[in-house]
């Protein structure tokens, strides 16, 4: 009896976070034996979020077209933290929860998969939901274009974190910060010369400098040129 209770109690969790996420202007509360264990203000998203899933998983999201991303520092045990909404009803959907797993590529350990809220809106005649009784579980016409669609904006979102999260180089004699692309090109060009001075046979100390430079550029997130 007591492990139904707790099915049960778990089950009303779950269906009303789900409900509050896509209801984000409205408040909702579960209150069970006095305690609330799902509470919203029904003041929009990024608050929905903040008040289901706490200031670490907000802080750790990012934002863009189909909705929020997480980062590596909010991996989870399984897909139940992929939140798919499909024409503003919660879903699950083998397809998209492919497409944001496969985008983290190789970032992710055996085991661990991504935190996304994942906000699509289809035609639905492309859409199938006599796939399970609960109509939960749905599928589409065409898989293998929504699986792109979806991949190819996680992908862009992905990407301009990484680039956000390139080292900062700051130019000294300049008081700037220094332009990226010409730091690496700089970086570039300290291999060519140490390479070029090894194949000259100069001796491997004379070459100290140039390694220690980028030992120095390639080890701090801020380096003085």
């Amino acid at each position: 009896m007591q492990e139904i209770l707790i099915y049960s109690v778990l089950t009303e969790k779950v269906v009303v976070l789900t409900e509050a996420l896509a209801n984000y202007d409205c408040g909702f509360t579960l209150n069970i034996d006095g305690k609330d264990l799902v509470k919203t203000s029904g003041k929009g998203i990024k608050n929905c979020i903040f008040e289901l899933f706490g200031q670490n998983t907000l802080k750790n999201l990012k934002e863009f077209p189909l909705g929020y991303a997480g980062n590596l520092n909010i991996l989870r045990s399984n897909r139940e933290s992929i939140y798919t909404y499909i024409n503003g009803r919660y879903v699950k959907s083998a397809i998209i929860e492919k497409a944001v797993t496969d985008s983290y590529y190789t970032k992710l350990m055996k085991g661990r998969y991504p935190f996304a809220i994942i906000f699509l809106e289809i035609d639905p005649k492309e859409i199938d939901v006599n796939v399970h009784p609960s109509k939960k579980i749905v599928k589409f016409s065409n898989e293998t274009r929504i699986y792109s669609y979806v991949k190819q904006k996680m992908d862009e979102v992905l990407a301009l974190e990484e680039r956000e999260d390139l080292p900062v180089f700051v130019d000294f004699a300049e008081g700037k910060i220094a332009n990226t692309e010409d730091v690496l090109e700089k970086i570039y060009l300290l291999y060519k010369m140490i390479f070029i001075l090894k194949i000259m046979k100069i001796k491997w100390r004379k070459t100290l400098f140039l390694r220690e430079k980028l030992s120095i550029i390639l080890t701090r997130k801020k380096f003085y040129l």
